[in-house]
């Protein structure tokens, strides 16, 4: 790094799948004494480009099948598959690494975040701020080298640095999950009792579902964090938080352990780091049940954007309630929140157009402006609604001249912004519904419904033709919350999405004792595909007469004829 001219305050970006190189490499690049920048390889390449762009990126380390991603980067690159093979350090660079011992307000890391104009800002943490952090995880959670950590988190997400410096810091052991199982519930609780997972955090969904459909006996503190948590009784066995905190206040600034079933669950108190103070408009302190926008202020308050000084000074300023050295400066969350007697926190919602989608945090406007790109789209708006399984859904209501085709405005979207900024739901009407003061007339708008259905389209829906279809479309309806919908629907055109496709599996093998594959159900998935793979799973277990069982009702349900009865499980030979 030094030999190519990188100092302090230079960044490298990173573009490497998920393995152990997001440590290896990570704290790599803290040794030299500059910083990182993850990047995300599900992120389109117009993105990548430009972070790397913006932020002046001295070298990139990356994966070789990965490198075509950033084509408009033409510096240095390092291969991982070269880095075994480098020179080892001699003992004068040994010295000068050890006398590179970074300033708390050196820069650590580059992360971005969804930017109201349209473009995605760089947040700079500092050295300062993720000690810290990791000093307050310690303590926290009494973490001890014997502990054994989960790195559940994307490289490019905030959450990836707690799920990594608090353990390296303190002797604990980090285990990376692998990619294949992070959305499988029962394979993930797998790995967690066989490795002996200790501590986790997880995306608010998912954390949700985990502690809701497993039961887990190693974990001893599980976190959830990102989107508003849908109340649910404490799991047995470990303790349950719901955590609150934005990057640039470095990843957690609450944090409420969940004892008992909450109607509204708190995001509960500051970390013993960090001061909250709720406002009103006029900078004023507002009692406790009043609402207001939560500032924060504390050694975990980032340095800033990079490159937006404008939005810098909007969003960081002085503290005019606190002169205590290390809380000089506050940010403004843009959350809406209002004390409870207890002296916890209660969420309220947003103050601007920007939501939390998959536990990112984007804005409306964003998503909006790159749909209004779509040649074919004459006017748009963008709205976010909560998901009855939880967390929030984008929906685009668009107008045009003909007919557009939505999976090719998708794959429109997914060129230029992450896979979370697509639309769940997008919806062509005549025109978009204004208010007097001209502006969009949220309630004018139809409620949002699944892109197609058989039945949406004046077709008939082909109806169960066996008690195990049947099941299977219970279970699927309680999931998407409608029963519209045949046997032959792709099931993301009748409401599943990426999380409540997880649930769905874990439904499923519950009733069935079979694991479905939950990457292909929203695109592929129907009810006639997961009977299919349920019996051909059931076959693969039964014995030679199961077989030939199970092969003859096959062929009385492809005569089109109804089955009286489904197979008992032991006839199935689970």
């Amino acid at each position: 790094v030094h030999e190519k001219g990188i100092i302090t305050e230079h960044v490298v970006s990173v573009l490497i799948p998920r393995c152990e190189y997001m440590t290896l490499v990570s704290l790599g690049i803290l040794k030299a004494g500059v910083a990182y920048q993850p990047l995300d390889p599900t992120y389109p390449e117009e993105r990548l480009n430009f972070m790397m762009k913006d932020a002046n990126a001295r070298l990139l380390i990356c994966d070789r099948t990965l490198r075509d991603k950033v084509n408009e980067y033409q510096g240095d690159v390092v291969y991982i598959d070269e880095l075994a093979s480098l020179a080892p350090l001699t003992s004068n660079q040994r010295q000068e690494l050890l006398a590179l011992s970074p300033n708390p307000k050196d820069l650590f890391v580059l992360l971005y975040t969804s930017g109201s104009t349209g473009t995605p800002k760089g947040c700079m943490l500092e050295h300062g701020n993720l000690t810290c952090f990791c000093h307050w995880y310690q303590r926290f959670y009494s973490l001890k080298p014997e502990h054994k950590v989960a790195a559940y988190a994307s490289y490019g997400f905030d959450a990836n640095m707690m799920d990594m410096y608090p353990a390296i810091t303190s002797g604990a052991s980090v285990h990376i999950i692998p990619e294949d199982i992070r959305l499988d519930m029962l394979a993930i609780n797998d790995y967690f009792e066989r490795v002996g997972i200790t501590h986790s955090v997880m995306t608010t969904q998912v954390g949700r579902l985990f502690a809701t459909s497993v039961e887990n006996h190693s974990l001893l503190h599980l976190n959830v964090g990102g989107e508003t948590l849908v109340p649910c009784a404490p799991p047995k066995g470990f303790t349950f938080y719901n955590a609150y905190g934005p990057t640039e206040c470095t990843i957690i600034s609450t944090i409420f352990p969940i004892e008992q079933l909450y109607n509204n669950v708190p995001i509960g108190h500051p970390l013993d780091n960090m001061k909250a103070y709720i406002i009103n408009k006029r900078k004023q302190l507002l009692p406790v049940g009043a609402a207001g926008e939560l500032c924060l202020a504390g050694p975990q308050v980032s340095r800033g954007y990079l490159n937006r000084p404008e939005q810098t000074a909007k969003a960081y300023e002085k503290n005019i309630f606190s002169n205590e050295k290390g809380y000089e400066r506050i940010y403004h969350t843009g959350d809406i929140v209002r004390w409870l007697p207890d002296g916890n926190i209660e969420f309220v919602g947003r103050k601007d157009a920007q939501v939390k989608i998959r536990g990112f945090r984007i804005e409306l406007t964003e998503v909006e402006g790159v749909v209004r790109e779509y040649p074919k789209v004459k006017d748009a708006t963008v709205q976010a609604f909560d998901d009855p399984n939880g967390g929030k859904f984008i929906c685009a209501y668009i107008v045009g001249d003909e007919q557009i085709d939505i999976d090719d405005l998708n794959a429109f979207i997914a060129e230029r912004k992450p896979p979370y900024m697509v639309p769940a739901i997008t919806m062509q009407i005549e025109k978009i519904p204004l208010n007097q003061n001209q502006k969009v007339n949220k309630r004018a708008l139809p409620k949002p419904e699944p892109k197609t259905s058989a039945k949406a389209e004046g077709k008939q829906t082909a109806a169960p033709l066996n008690i195990l279809e049947q099941q299977i479309m219970d279970i699927v309806a309680s999931v998407v919350n409608t029963k519209d919908f045949g046997i032959t629907d792709v099931l993301g055109y009748v409401g599943l999405t990426s999380i409540s496709s997880i649930r769905l599996a874990t439904l499923l093998y519950k009733k069935f004792g079979v694991q479905i594959d939950v990457k292909d159900l929203v695109s592929k998935g129907s009810i006639q595909s997961i009977e299919n793979e349920i019996i051909s799973m059931w076959i693969e277990g039964g014995t030679t007469a199961d077989k030939e069982k199970i092969e003859e009702k096959k062929e009385e349900k492809a005569k089109g004829e109804t089955l009286s009865a489904p197979l008992t499980y032991p006839q199935m030979g689970v």
